[in-house]
Protein backbone atom coordinates (compact mmCIF):
# COMPACT_ATOMS: atom_id res chain seq x y z
CA UNK A 1 0.00 0.00 0.00
CA UNK A 2 1.59 3.23 -1.15
CA UNK A 3 1.02 6.64 0.39
CA UNK A 4 0.86 9.91 -1.49
CA UNK A 5 2.33 13.01 0.08
CA UNK A 6 2.17 16.64 -0.93
CA UNK A 7 4.89 19.22 -0.50
CA UNK A 8 3.60 22.72 -1.31
CA UNK A 9 6.49 24.87 -2.53
CA UNK A 10 7.02 28.65 -2.53
CA UNK A 11 4.19 29.27 -0.08
CA UNK A 12 3.99 32.35 2.12
CA UNK A 13 3.50 30.31 5.31
CA UNK A 14 3.05 26.80 6.62
CA UNK A 15 -0.61 27.66 7.11
CA UNK A 16 -0.89 28.33 3.36
CA UNK A 17 0.78 24.96 2.69
CA UNK A 18 -1.74 23.21 4.93
CA UNK A 19 -4.59 25.03 3.19
CA UNK A 20 -3.33 23.85 -0.21
CA UNK A 21 -3.12 20.32 1.17
CA UNK A 22 -6.72 20.41 2.39
CA UNK A 23 -7.97 21.63 -0.99
CA UNK A 24 -6.01 19.02 -2.96
CA UNK A 25 -6.95 16.24 -0.55
CA UNK A 26 -10.63 17.11 -0.86
CA UNK A 27 -10.40 16.95 -4.67
CA UNK A 28 -8.39 13.71 -4.61
CA UNK A 29 -10.88 12.10 -2.26
CA UNK A 30 -13.89 13.26 -4.26
CA UNK A 31 -12.69 12.31 -7.73
CA UNK A 32 -10.02 9.65 -7.17
CA UNK A 33 -10.99 8.14 -3.81
CA UNK A 34 -7.38 8.67 -2.75
CA UNK A 35 -6.09 10.45 0.34
CA UNK A 36 -3.10 12.76 0.05
CA UNK A 37 -0.97 13.31 3.16
CA UNK A 38 0.63 16.61 4.09
CA UNK A 39 4.38 16.16 4.33
CA UNK A 40 5.59 19.71 4.90
CA UNK A 41 5.87 22.98 3.01
CA UNK A 42 8.72 25.03 1.60
CA UNK A 43 8.24 28.76 2.13
CA UNK A 44 9.12 31.39 -0.46
CA UNK A 45 12.54 32.86 0.29
CA UNK A 46 14.70 35.12 -1.89
CA UNK A 47 17.76 33.31 -0.49
CA UNK A 48 17.04 30.50 -2.97
CA UNK A 49 17.72 32.76 -5.95
CA UNK A 50 20.78 34.28 -4.29
CA UNK A 51 22.17 30.83 -3.47
CA UNK A 52 21.50 29.59 -7.00
CA UNK A 53 23.31 32.58 -8.49
CA UNK A 54 26.25 31.89 -6.18
CA UNK A 55 26.17 28.19 -7.06
CA UNK A 56 25.88 27.20 -3.40
CA UNK A 57 23.19 25.02 -1.79
CA UNK A 58 20.80 27.29 0.09
CA UNK A 59 21.34 25.41 3.36
CA UNK A 60 25.03 26.34 3.11
CA UNK A 61 24.48 29.84 1.67
CA UNK A 62 21.90 30.90 4.27
CA UNK A 63 21.67 28.23 6.98
CA UNK A 64 19.39 30.34 9.20
CA UNK A 65 16.96 31.23 6.38
CA UNK A 66 13.33 30.15 6.28
CA UNK A 67 13.90 27.87 3.33
CA UNK A 68 16.94 26.18 4.89
CA UNK A 69 14.88 25.48 8.00
CA UNK A 70 12.09 24.07 5.85
CA UNK A 71 14.52 21.80 3.95
CA UNK A 72 15.93 20.44 7.21
CA UNK A 73 12.41 19.80 8.50
CA UNK A 74 11.52 18.06 5.24
CA UNK A 75 14.60 15.82 5.44
CA UNK A 76 13.69 14.75 8.97
CA UNK A 77 10.08 14.03 8.03
CA UNK A 78 11.09 12.01 4.98
CA UNK A 79 13.39 9.90 7.12
CA UNK A 80 10.51 9.27 9.53
CA UNK A 81 8.29 7.89 6.76
CA UNK A 82 7.84 4.13 6.70
CA UNK A 83 10.45 2.46 4.52
CA UNK A 84 9.48 1.63 0.99
CA UNK A 85 11.20 -0.88 -1.24
CA UNK A 86 12.28 1.92 -3.60
CA UNK A 87 13.91 3.92 -0.80
CA UNK A 88 17.28 2.29 -1.02
CA UNK A 89 20.61 3.14 -2.50
CA UNK A 90 20.92 6.65 -3.88
CA UNK A 91 17.83 8.40 -2.51
CA UNK A 92 18.12 6.83 0.92
CA UNK A 93 21.81 7.72 1.11
CA UNK A 94 21.07 11.28 -0.05
CA UNK A 95 18.34 11.84 2.56
CA UNK A 96 20.49 10.35 5.35
CA UNK A 97 23.38 12.62 4.41
CA UNK A 98 21.09 15.66 4.28
CA UNK A 99 19.68 14.87 7.73
CA UNK A 100 23.19 14.28 9.12
CA UNK A 101 24.37 17.64 7.77
CA UNK A 102 21.29 19.37 9.16
CA UNK A 103 22.05 17.93 12.60
CA UNK A 104 25.68 19.06 12.42
CA UNK A 105 24.65 22.67 11.74
CA UNK A 106 22.56 23.01 14.88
Amino acid sequence: NQSLHILPNRVSSHREGESIHHLLNDVAMKFLDVSVNYLSAIREDNKVVQAARAGIPVIDFAPSSLVASDVRTLAKKVLELPSASWASGGIQFFMEQLADQAGERR
